[in-house]
């Protein structure tokens, strides 16, 4: 595109799906009211409400200051023995010979990120963001460990138009008995490229980002943030370790302790230069088994999908890459 400012369709070619850069339809995208949910209960998640909460599964420091626990509103169960196999092809509801539904068993955890109440991972110091990421890290270790596991996903919610149902700041992780499209989708093409090029994907995208710069918010200790090609929503921006690191809870802890630095900060730039106070921040990792590399995604929230997105599962981002990295990388956040 010469004018990358003018409406254009661009390919994902990681997800294989068609996203609409459409800037000119920036001021109809007028911000949505968010903000933090309330509540006039007591604060499940606060210190000395430990009881509060379903059963603690791991904790960092002691006392703690950060934690995770069983989620009491699960997406799915776990049963008496465990997570079990996935049913054998024919089994649950069938349709001209398909499966068409298994039992949700699985295991769902919240991670409590801080002691204090007011905290958000965009305004963590680096020690308080490594206890979160190595929480995270051992999670996804111990669910990868479970039978039945396909895939996981570890995200969080912050704010009403992101999601979230508590204040408090929190991620969770959820292990699943399948793959998602997207997943799958993903870890195949993937597959081909490393069978093509012999590379892991993601170090592929760093490649491309680097050579093109006009998207990159931040490059320094071999971690690139940066705004994808075809951002799925405007303002979203992405982490990515430049070795190849085949899954998440491959990182080894100096990456670790950088990717505690720059996470803060990436969601403290993305969150001044879109105005947004609501976003999502999730670990997009490949199926088990797979070793395509991992991402971490930040996605700040102004607004939910419209027809056009929902009639044909096309997202329409109406702040191009190369603007949204541009004001990031001139953003100034406030000190963490």
């Amino acid at each position: 595109m010469s004018d990358p400012f003018a409406p254009h369709f661009r390919f994902d070619v990681w997800s294989e799906t068609w996203v609409a850069v459409a800037p000119g339809r920036k001021a109809i995208g007028a911000m949505r009211p968010g903000g933090l949910p309330t509540s006039t209960e007591r604060c499940p998640f606060c210190a000395g409400h430990e009881a509060d909460t379903e059963r603690s599964t791991d904790e960092i420091g002691s006392p703690w200051r950060a934690r995770s626990v069983l989620n009491r509103f699960p997406l799915t169960t776990t049963s008496q023995q465990g997570l079990a196999p996935l049913p054998p092809a024919g089994g649950g509801s069938a349709v001209l010979g398909e499966v068409r539904a298994i039992p949700a068993l699985g295991v769902h955890e919240v991670i409590v990120e801080s002691r204090e109440h007011e905290r958000d991972l965009a305004t963590m110091r680096p020690e308080e963001a490594l206890d979160v990421l190595t929480l995270w890290r051992a999670r996804s270790r111990a669910l990868a460990r479970l039978e039945g596991v396909r895939a996981i996903t570890l995200f969080r919610n912050k704010g009403r138009r992101a999601g979230s149902s508590q204040p408090h700041p929190h991620s969770q992780i959820v292990a699943l008995p399948f793959v998602p499209p997207l997943l799958a989708t993903r870890a195949r093409v993937a597959e081909a490229h490393r069978a093509t090029h012999g590379s892991a994907f993601v170090a592929h995208m760093i490649e491309d980002e680097r050579a093109a710069g006009a998207r990159i918010v931040a490059d320094a200790d071999d971690v690139v943030s940066y705004c994808p090609y075809a951002s799925a929503r405007a303002w979203w921006a992405r982490l990515a370790i430049a070795d190849e690191v085949p899954r998440f809870a491959d990182v080894t802890d100096a990456q670790l302790a950088v990717l505690a630095r720059r996470l803060p900060d990436l969601c403290a730039r993305a969150l001044s230069a879109s105005g947004a106070s609501d976003y999502n921040v999730f670990v997009s990792d490949p199926p088990l088994g797979h070793d395509a590399g991992f991402v971490i995604e930040v996605v700040p929230r102004t607004g939910g999908d419209a027809g056009f997105e929902l009639s044909t599962g096309t997202s329409v981002c109406v702040v191009s890459p190369e603007d949204a990295a541009a004001r990031m990388r001139a953003s100034t956040p406030g000190a963490t």
